[in-house]
Formats: C-alpha cells, sequence, structure tokens
C-alpha cells in the first residue's frame, strides 16, 4: 500500500513539473506582452512638448551583404511558436552549405563546389567541403513539403555550425540569391535601403520646410545594437519627445508594434532611468 502511494505521489510530482515547465516555456514572449503599443498608437497624445527629435525605423534589406540582418530575421519568428517545437525548429543541426551556382535547387545533385554561410569552400581542417560530400560525410536535406517553393541543401553533420541551421539557410541563400552579382540579381545589391532613403530624405525635407531642422536617427530595426546607440545619439542631444516613424509603414503587431516601435521604446525607457528623465513618445 505505501508503494502505490509513492508511486502516485511521484506521478502527480512529475505530472505538474511538466506542466509546470510547459507552461513556463510557453509563457507570453517578451515582444508579445503588454503595453499593447497599437493601442498606444490608437490613443495617444499626439501633441510633441519641448525640443521635438524624430527616430525612424523599420525592417531595411541591406544594400550589400550584412549577415546580422537576416540572422535576427530568421530568429524573429520563433517567439510564435510554442515549446518544445521551438527547440527543434532553432536547432544547429550542422554546418548548412550550398553549391554558389546552384543554390535554389529540389532535388538532390552532385556539387561542384560547397560553401557555408561565411562564404567559405573549407571545413576548419582546411579540407574542402566538396571533397567531404565526395566521402559521403554532407548529406542532402530536401526541401520542406510544407513550405511553398522551398529549397534543399547539403548539410555537413559532424560538428555544429554555429547558428541555429534555420537562420544559415537564410544567410546562405540570401548571399548567393539576393547578393551575389551575376546570381540572383545583376549588380549584387539590393535597391530597398536607397528606395527607403529617398522616402526618408523627401520627408524631411518637408518637415524642414515647416519647422526647420530637426534632430533625427534613421536605422533598420534588426540590428539591435546600431538602434540602440542611434536612439541614446538622440536623446543625448536634449531631446524631450520622440516622434517614432516608418518610412514605409504597415502597421502591424509584426511589422512596427512588436517590432521596430516596441524596440525603440525599451532604448528610451532604458535611457529614461539611465538619466532620471521622462522623455515623451509619439
Amino acid at each position: 500500500m505505501r508503494f502505490l502511494k509513492t508511486v502516485a505521489v511521484l506521478v502527480i510530482v512529475v505530472v505538474a513539473g511538466g506542466y509546470g515547465t510547459f507552461k513556463y516555456m510557453n509563457r507570453t514572449a517578451p515582444q508579445l506582452v503588454e503595453p499593447n503599443y497599437f493601442a498606444y498608437f490608437k490613443n495617444q497624445d499626439a501633441v510633441p512638448e519641448g525640443k521635438a527629435g524624430l527616430f525612424i525605423t523599420s525592417l531595411i534589406m541591406p544594400e550589400t551583404m550584412r549577415n546580422v540582418d537576416f540572422y535576427t530575421l530568421a530568429q524573429k519568428p520563433m517567439q510564435y511558436i510554442p515549446w518544445p517545437m521551438r527547440n527543434m525548429a532553432s536547432a544547429d543541426r550542422g554546418v548548412q552549405l550550398i553549391d554558389p551556382d546552384r543554390f535554389y535547387e529540389f532535388e538532390p545533385f552532385t556539387p561542384k563546389k560547397l560553401v557555408d554561410p561565411f562564404g567559405n569552400d573549407r571545413d576548419l581542417d582546411g579540407v574542402p567541403y566538396v571533397d567531404k560530400f565526395l566521402r559521403g560525410e554532407v548529406e542532402w536535406v530536401p526541401p520542406r513539403a510544407n513550405f511553398h517553393l522551398d529549397h534543399g541543401y547539403f548539410l555537413l553533420p559532424s560538428r555544429t555550425g554555429g547558428m541555429p541551421t534555420v537562420a544559415a539557410k537564410l544567410i546562405n541563400k540570401a548571399r548567393h540569391y539576393y547578393y551575389m552579382p551575376g546570381k540572383g540579381s545583376v549588380q549584387g545589391t539590393i535597391p530597398h535601403e536607397a528606395g527607403m532613403k529617398l522616402i526618408v530624405d523627401g520627408a524631411l525635407e518637408r518637415i524642414r520646410q515647416t519647422y526647420g531642422d530637426i534632430p533625427y536617427r534613421w536605422i533598420t530595426a534588426e540590428d539591435f545594437g546600431r538602434a540602440r546607440a542611434a536612439m541614446y545619439s538622440l536623446l543625448d542631444e536634449g531631446v524631450d519627445t520622440v516622434v517614432l516613424s516608418a518610412p514605409a509603414p504597415v502597421y502591424s503587431h509584426h511589422e512596427e508594434f512588436n517590432g521596430g516601435f516596441k524596440h525603440a521604446m525599451h532604448y528610451i525607457h532604458e535611457w529614461e532611468e539611465k538619466h532620471d528623465k521622462h522623455v515623451k513618445v509619439v
């Protein structure tokens, strides 16, 4: 009888512990917790006070390749995937590889060259990845059936790649499909950043015509270090009101209100605590 009670207690402890772990690991992601910045936007007091400054931020595709942008872009959807599936989706399964001349393939093939997300064609031991493929150390990973027009890739599973494989795949694809001259694009550059700059410059000129020179910063939302530094430098100029703006707004939670705008609010709160000063946000 005592044995059965012990077993029952253990079962209860295991079930309770498992349920508690599940609830904790699936707690609201940091970008989804209150305050709701869309509600803030709809109900705000939009009249600036004191010295105003503009903080212009959005997701900007860099003109030339920047790994960090695509790493962050690949990681952002992970907040919506429940645990433990999130751990599986963000796993580092090995060194992700593609053939630089056949980077968008759907069926297995024999590559002539293989490169990793950093552009290297050799492993840490100096052996070309393609030689390891010929020795059977590199495997083909087929496209995911539930992702429209997803492409396959190669994987060296004998060591980790240093980042989630899903991020490595996006970085490697971007490096060749977007930024390799003569491959995905003719010049190997993306005009998104330049196009956003034209919008920003035009808007700033109209603002100057009415209000004169106003301090501003324009930065991509996905490079957190640079964005934080830009916000701090703007506030260090004595700004009393920060006007948050996006050059081509979508006004969605994923793009602005749980993205660039929310990150900007966090930077402002950090600065406020360090300087004991309240900053109004519009």
